[in-house]
């Protein structure tokens, strides 16, 4: 490489990577075969993963891990549970594998987009980290993620044996609702009105502990698999 201070615009000496913009175009038709339609788009979505894995990892190694993660972001999109259903199930109405994609994918889009709000925005990769059988840790009192909780008890049914832990929670908890019961399992360190009830029809734990013992307990007698806060935004020297 060439290294000096430039007297001129000068001209660049490297490798050139064109970019190609691949068509997109299909022929919507009926599907009559279903079963073969839809293992055609879980063949399609291995091989894009496959492929996309592949990437993340040259990028990782020659660019860094964020610039990998945001490759491996769009593995974990396609593999979303709730979204694949939704696309399945239009395959099963008869609708081709490009239709039935493409209509999910607009309707994601357009749902979020609609908020105009970052923090629905965010929450909604908030929920596409948690998965069946992990624990979630989530911020207590003031500081639980209410956008958080309610996205999730709206589509409880996408998790199974998801264990969320809060020290204490204050008001409503939508994830307490009887609805939500196998899909969620709670633990608190403090029982008030909103929590009694769940662990007295057992769908939740009692955990005694004094405040000042939690934070060393998180990571050890209380796993960790994904942490949920909501915070104030931050003032002039960072702190929220």
């Amino acid at each position: 490489m060439l290294k000096g201070i430039g007297a001129s615009d000068g001209i660049g000496i490297g490798r050139v990577m064109i970019v190609v913009e691949q068509s997109l175009d299909y022929i919507p038709k009926e599907v009559t075969d279903i079963d073969a339609e839809l293992q055609r788009y879980r063949d399609a979505v291995d091989k894009f993963c496959g492929n996309t894995m592949e990437q993340a990892e040259n990028i990782r190694k020659s660019t860094g891990e964020k610039e990998a993660e945001i490759l491996l972001g769009h593995i974990a999109i396609i593999r979303d549970p709730f979204m694949g259903g939704e696309i399945e199930n239009l395959i099963k109405a008869h609708q081709c594998a490009e239709a039935s994609v493409e209509q999910i994918c607009k309707m994601f889009i357009d749902m979020f987009s609609a908020t105009g709000d970052d923090l629905t925005m965010q929450r909604a990769t908030d929920i596409k980290d948690i998965r069946d059988g992990q624990c979630v840790v989530m911020g207590h009192a003031a500081a639980a993620p209410r956008v958080t909780m309610q996205t999730l008890a709206d589509n409880c049914e996408d998790f199974y044996d998801v264990l969320i832990y809060h020290m204490t929670t204050l008001g409503d908890n939508p994830c307490y609702a009887p609805h939500c019961f196998g899909h969620f399992r709670h633990v608190s360190n403090f029982l008030s009105a909103n929590s009694r009830e769940v662990v007295e029809r057992r769908e939740g734990d009692f955990f005694p502990a004094y405040f000042k013992d939690v934070p060393s307990m998180i990571g050890n007698d209380i796993p960790c698999d994904v942490a949920v806060f909501q915070v104030t935004p931050p003032n002039e020297e960072g702190y929220c």
